[in-house]
């Protein structure tokens, strides 16, 4: 059995403590994803796919919003900058940004404009729809 070296974790502790003196400006897609789970109980009668039970429902930012959260999450501060519907997935993603103490003073709401969604639909941890 051959020693495998393993580099020291120290240089990337000292990298991330330093990242609450960072700010990044976020440019890009933010988007709504949206995750449904629930139970698949029967097929249904009009074409051969399977009738899922919703059981729950939650939302999470994905695209730039995600990156947005993983730099929040390391200590740093993130400029988010892009457009996003004034619609529902719009405001949902606005008020997670501010709960993360994000200043949304860079992304506009335009109504004509549809904000990016994604949603997944789960069954016993097997994704069916998306």
């Amino acid at each position: 059995m051959s020693e495998q070296y393993l580099p020291s974790p120290e240089p990337l502790h000292r990298a991330i403590s330093r990242f609450g003196n960072v700010t990044v400006l976020v440019v890009g897609d933010f988007i709504l994803d949206r995750f449904l789970n629930g139970v698949i109980e029967r097929i249904s009668p009009e074409a051969p796919i399977p009738v899922l039970r919703g059981r729950g429902e939650t939302s999470a930012m994905g695209g730039a919003g995600n990156v947005v959260a993983n730099i929040v999450s390391l200590g740093a501060a993130a400029i988010p900058v892009s457009v996003i519907g004034a619609d529902p997935a719009g405001d949902n993603l606005m008020r997670m940004l501010t709960e993360l103490g994000v200043d949304t003073g860079g992304l506009a709401q335009d109504a004509n404009r549809m904000t990016s969604s994604k949603s997944r639909f789960s069954a016993l941890n097997q994704q069916v729809l998306r």
